[in-house]
């Protein structure tokens, strides 16, 4: 992504109001804060929100689910008072790697949309689970882990695996203009040509393969997989995962970033 995290064209200002979706440790709000100095920036989770750094004067963080809660019904971590409308609040909505947290995608585009303002922006970062060769072919339709992932995920969560692909047409059907994608490699190849590419490879390929065989594990232990496998399948999926997302010439999968922009009122 060439070190740029924020793709939309928002404009800073004071009435200009930052809403980041599935916040976590607030990283990437306090990053938008940066980047809009005079605008009030909101970070949503659906736990608190810990305090690991000083908080921003311009940040301000709430517990809440966007999918089921207006934002009326939101809770400020500092005890203050909340939204007041549940319709065309933000200037900007962001969101960042809910694939595993959101289960009914064209309804969380068209929330955005309904929160936004007239002319307000958002955007999606998002992935898709299929991988590729050098040549460009599919190679993970057979992938033991992936297929188990997906039939407990897609088939009885709601979730997408390939939601990064799709944000656009999800955004074109609540009603965005201005809809752009811009589409990064998410390479496993340590001979990379180009340098970021490659640094980047060199950092997920550590961090990814632990954390995916934690979603697995997840998945078949918790909610609607609960006993859909045994223990010793569980484990199967998870050396599947570590061998089939080893370093390898040319295999990649994407990553895509999706803008989309409110239109103005007429």
């Amino acid at each position: 992504m060439h070190h740029r995290v924020l793709h939309a064209p928002v404009k800073d200002g004071k009435d200009v109001r930052c809403l980041d979706v599935g916040c976590g440790t607030g990283v990437v709000t306090d990053t938008i804060a940066t980047a809009f100095p005079q605008a009030q920036c909101y970070g949503l989770d659906l736990s608190p929100v810990p305090v690991l750094r000083a908080r921003k004067s311009n940040v301000r963080f709430f517990q809440g689910n966007i999918s089921t809660q207006r934002p009326s019904q939101w809770t400020a971590d500092d005890g203050g008072v909340g939204f007041a409308q549940d319709r065309e609040v933000f200037d900007y909505i962001f969101g960042r790697l809910l694939v595993c947290g959101m289960t009914d995608w064209p309804s969380y585009v068209q929330t955005q949309f309904d929160l936004l303002k007239p002319g307000g922006w958002a955007e999606v970062h998002d992935h898709d689970w299929t991988y590729f060769n050098d040549a460009g072919e599919v190679i993970s339709n057979e992938w033991f882990w992936l297929q188990g992932l997906s039939s407990i995920c897609e088939g009885k969560k709601g979730m997408d695996l390939r939601c990064g692909s799709k944000a656009a047409q999800w955004m074109e059907q609540a009603g965005f203009g201005d809809i752009r994608v811009a589409r990064y490699k998410w390479s496993y190849d340590p001979f990379e040509k180009e340098p970021g590419v490659r640094e980047f490879a060199a950092w997920h390929q550590k961090r990814q393969p632990p954390l995916v065989c934690t979603v697995v594990e997840r998945a078949f232990t918790s909610g609607l997989g609960a006993g859909m496998v045994d223990h010793e399948t569980i484990v199967r999926m998870q050396e599947d995962v570590l061998s089939k997302m080893a370093p390898q010439r040319g295999k990649h999968a994407w990553f895509y970033v999706t803008i989309g922009r409110k239109p103005e009122v007429p």
